[in-house]
């Protein structure tokens, strides 16, 4: 079991980082080039509102030369985006594997954790993957293979008309979700590493502490945004609503305070006073006794559990035990490593149907393995 686990949590590493660093070029990509489709949106719309014929030419021109510019990074874009499509394809499997432990832990009459924060981060992955898959075969290869006699330059014009116009879809954020469940997967799968593993736990049991204490943060957060709302909206535009409010007070619990903001405020020096020292008791509430109470809180939460850390670490091992231990009719499958496990899913219809240790359930084990 151990080595299983030392080869999962390398090959995820690998896979995570791979990814991580992937979205981030393509990303840095489509950012580079994000000003000249938005000029080419800006000329298309100019050359629709225009009648006069030199203008629409001197227009065209301006495109031209910006389309020749693009050069060879209209192919890079599409080349990232089909990239990234394939590893949302390859995401799929993690969801896909805790679908397969599931059902062979259960044919076998053995325990499976459920929930456990894998099963969120991997349907998140999985949903979110669906998207970009989605968003990338309906928009960024929209008629790009309907014609078989298309020449490689109305390719390339198809591809920026593409480009241009799904440039407003905020595909970054659906990466951003894609890298930190991607990223959560890595230390959870840290857990079972007897130096780290016991540290996680820990973190996990200080998590509790720390919903409390966003509770507790929360009503304070309200409490002076409703207050600085009431008294300083027709003086202030950091307060001239009840979100700009929240936004104003949640700067100043990080420490980004600015006591010049209620210089606006000429006719009424009591009101002046009052505003700065609404910005003390903020910084006071949030910077001292809230952050030294989460401190003191996670410290103690800390201090109890260190001692019983090998514990914590040991239940992590046994909860997986069942689905990690070697079958003879299944442990390909219990064996099988997101995102190599696609491989075996045409197996899994066939396996099912064969009664326990069927000479070809067996042959189908040893060969997968």
């Amino acid at each position: 079991m151990d080595s299983r686990i030392q080869a999962q949590t390398i090959i995820t590493v690998l896979f995570v980082a791979f990814s991580v660093v992937y979205y981030e070029i393509v990303i840095g990509l489509v950012a580079s080039k994000r000003p000249t489709l938005i000029r080419l949106i800006e000329i298309r719309d100019l050359i629709k509102a225009d009648t006069i014929d030199y203008v629409i030419i001197k227009h065209i021109a301006e495109a031209d030369a910006l389309l020749a510019a693009f050069g060879n990074s209209v192919q890079s874009l599409y080349d990232g985006f089909s990239v990234v499509f394939v590893l949302c394809i390859l995401n799929l499997s993690f969801l896909l594997q805790h679908i397969v432990t599931f059902i062979y832990t259960k044919r076998l009459g053995r325990f499976y954790e459920f929930p456990s924060i894998l099963h969120f981060t991997d349907l998140l992955l999985f949903v979110a993957s669906l998207i970009i898959i989605s968003w990338v075969n309906d928009s960024i290869r929209d008629e790009l293979y309907s014609d078989p006699n298309i020449t490689e330059e109305d390719k390339r014009l198809r591809l920026v008309h593409n480009l241009m116009n799904t440039i407003d879809f905020k595909f970054q954020y659906i990466l951003s979700i894609m890298i930190a469940m991607l990223v959560i997967r890595v230390a959870v799968m840290l857990q079972f590493n007897a130096n780290i593993g016991p540290l996680i736990k820990i973190v996990g049991k200080m998590m509790t502490d720390f919903q409390n204490f966003a509770i507790l943060y929360m009503m304070f957060t309200l409490m002076f945004a409703i207050i600085g709302n009431i008294n300083f909206k027709y003086y202030c535009t950091e307060y001239v609503s009840f979100f700009d409010s929240i936004f104003t007070v949640i700067d100043a619990s990080l420490g980004n305070y600015d006591f010049h903001i209620f210089d606006t405020i000429k006719d009424d020096d009591t009101l002046l006073l009052l505003g700065q020292v609404f910005t003390i008791c903020i910084v006071i509430v949030f910077n001292i006794l809230l952050l030294n109470l989460i401190i003191a809180i996670l410290a103690n939460t800390y201090n109890i559990f260190d001692s019983r850390s090998n514990g914590l670490f040991l239940s992590k091992i046994l909860n997986t035990r069942d689905e990690m231990n070697y079958d003879e009719n299944y442990g390909a499958f219990f064996s099988s490593m997101p995102p190599m496990n696609l491989v075996q899913i045409p197996f899994v219809p066939i396996s099912l149907m064969l009664p326990l240790r069927h000479p070809t359930l067996l042959f189908i084990n040893n060969f997968l393995m």
